[in-house]
C-alpha cells in the first residue's frame, strides 16, 4: 500500500476517526507492516495521486509523492496486538516479503454525529452510548455463521464502498469483494461520548 491518508476518499465529515489495525497474524518488518508519518494528521490534506497500479492495495492506488521516508515511524505486531492512529495521518504499508500471510482486521471509530458526505448511504455499529443522529443505518447482529441477512447486509455495504471510493485498482477489487466485513462505519472513542464503528478484513499474501 503506498502512501495515504484515508480521510481524502472515506466520504467522513469528521476528522476524528480511529484507526484500530488488529494483528491475527504476525505483521513484522518483513511481512511488510504499517507505517506512518509522524504529524502528518494535524495539518491539511497531503496531494495524492490516483495510480490505479493493479498492484497496489489501494482501491485506486492513490499516492502521496515525495515524503521523507527517514521520518516514517514503523508499527510492527505480533499476533494479537493492536495498533491505532487517527485516519488524517499519511501511512502504508510494504510488500509481504516472509513466508506466511499478513491478517489483519482494520477497526474504525468515530462519533456518531459524523456524515457520509460522499456517498447516499452508509451503514455503523452503535459500540457505546446513544445514536441521537441516525446518520449511519445500524449493521445487523449475526445470528449465525452466514447469517442470510448478514450476508445480505455485507453485499449492499460492499457495493455501496465500491461505488463511492471509486474502487478500480484489481487487487483492491478482490479484497473488497472477498474479505470486506462490515460491521459499521467509524468512530473516535472519547469519553463520555457516543461511538459507531466500522471493520474490514485484509490480508498480504506471502510475496505480495
Amino acid at each position: 500500500m503506498s502512501w495515504h491518508q484515508d480521510n481524502t476518499y472515506w466520504g467522513l465529515s469528521s476528522r476524528n476517526v480511529v484507526t484500530a489495525w488488529f494483528a491475527i497474524s504476525p505483521a513484522s518488518l518483513e511481512a511488510g507492516c504499517m507505517k506512518v508519518m509522524p504529524g502528518t494528521h494535524l495539518g491539511d490534506n497531503l496531494a495524492h495521486e490516483d495510480t490505479y497500479d493493479e498492484n497496489n492495495m489501494l482501491t485506486r492506488g492513490q499516492s502521496i509523492r515525495g515524503l521523507d521516508e527517514s521520518r516514517a515511524a514503523f508499527m510492527p505486531l505480533g499476533a494479537g496486538e493492536m495498533s491505532l492512529h487517527n485516519y488524517c495521518a499519511a501511512h502504508g504499508s510494504g510488500p509481504n516479503l516472509s513466508r506466511d500471510r499478513r491478517i489483519g482486521v482494520s477497526m474504525h471509530f468515530m462519533p456518531p454525529q459524523t456524515k457520509q458526505v460522499v456517498g447516499n448511504w452508509d451503514c455503523a455499529a452503535l459500540v457505546r452510548g446513544e445514536d441521537r443522529y441516525g446518520n449511519f443505518e445500524r449493521t445487523p447482529v449475526p445470528a449465525r455463521d452466514f447469517d442470510p441477512e448478514a450476508v445480505a447486509f455485507h453485499a449492499r455495504a460492499s457495493k455501496a464502498i465500491k461505488e463511492h471510493r471509486g474502487i478500480r485498482s484489481p487487487v483492491a477489487r478482490r479484497i473488497t469483494a472477498s474479505l470486506l466485513l462490515t460491521v459499521g462505519a467509524g468512530c473516535a472513542a472519547f469519553p463520555d461520548t457516543e461511538t459507531t464503528m466500522r471493520g474490514m478484513y485484509n490480508v498480504a499474501s506471502s510475496g505480495t
